[in-house]
């Protein structure tokens, strides 16, 4: 299945697919902001940060069925796939005891080396959707400069970000999109993970009808995207500290006292240089933190 990926999932998806890199659409979406900020004119253009609960347990097996088969997946191949996710039984441990084992009647397990791909398949068919309402004029992909693509929405796994005009009739069309996959899939959105934000020109009374239509809170500096802040403050430094705190974290509980200096370094190299990796792929990471994590991990180095 993994060789075959590229050819049926579409880019705007950039994980579990050979070749994308998983940074890709976090510094697209940074992008977009950035372009929210500064966007002027008559239409203005609404963002949309949704989340869905519980993903990968609401996967109902007749739709991810249906879905293969669509994709053209061979009979043969759709059922060695379904025996492989329906073949398992649960059993709760009740007072130390376990109670009699039960099947489940959907979701995919996490952990799984095949539920990923399972996951996007299914996923596939909500861009879909989007792509072909963009198609037909009903919502308008958001373009950073006048010879950029539009972009309409971007996924990874299941955080999932939409661009549209700012008006009733181009987030209804969203949603209808949004609505009818989960329909379809089992999946629920979940209300208050999800968020919207406005570019600059966006009247402050359309906001808020808009807000009343979607439910949803406005984005916020708290809120982040594939594991990154989305919204940027005035000071970097704070932004990103919790970087920092990741690393403090991990090497706090160390008992360095039982380690030899090389031991040390060791721990330091493998476990406490790979918490910024994914961060700094993406931003230019301040000096100042940057030094900050050095002394973090040089004291520890040298604790008697």
């Amino acid at each position: 299945m993994r060789p075959l990926l590229h050819e049926i999932i579409s880019p705007y998806q950039s994980t579990f697919v050979p070749g994308r890199w998983i940074a890709e659409n976090s510094i697209m979406v940074h992008e977009v902001m950035d372009s929210l900020k500064k966007l002027k004119g008559r239409d203005g253009f609404v963002g949309l940060k949704l989340d869905m609960s519980k993903a990968y347990d609401r996967i109902e097996w007749c739709f991810l069925e249906k879905t293969m088969a669509s994709f053209g997946f061979v009979s043969k191949f759709i059922q060695l796939v379904m025996k492989c996710i329906s073949s398992v039984s649960f059993s709760i441990l009740l007072n130390g005891g376990p109670l009699k084992q039960f099947p489940p009647g959907r979701g995919l397990r996490q952990g799984d080396p095949i539920s990923p791909y399972l996951f996007i398949l299914c996923n596939e068919v909500l861009s879909r959707l989007l792509l072909q309402k963009e198609a037909e004029g009903l919502i308008s992909g958001f373009k950073v400069s006048r010879l950029s693509p539009s972009i309409s929405h971007l996924m990874f796994a299941n955080d999932l970000f939409i661009c549209c005009k700012a008006n009733r009739a181009e987030v209804g069309a969203v949603m209808d999109c949004v609505n009818l996959y989960s329909s379809w899939s089992g999946q629920r959105l979940n209300i208050q993970k999800s968020a919207y934000i406005c570019s600059t020109n966006v009247p402050s009374n359309t906001q808020l009808d808009l807000a009343h239509y979607l439910g949803f809170r406005k984005l916020n500096k708290e809120d982040r995207f594939l594991g990154n802040p989305i919204i940027w403050s005035n000071s970097k430094v704070n932004d990103l500290k919790f970087i920092k705190e990741k690393v403090c974290s991990k090497i706090e509980g160390w008992r360095c006292k039982l380690l030899s200096q090389a031991g040390r370094s060791t721990l330091i190299r493998a476990v406490a240089q790979s918490s910024p990796i994914y961060s700094m792929a993406t931003f230019l990471i301040p000096k100042t933190l940057c030094t900050e994590m050095d002394q973090a991990g040089w004291a520890k180095l040298q604790e008697v």
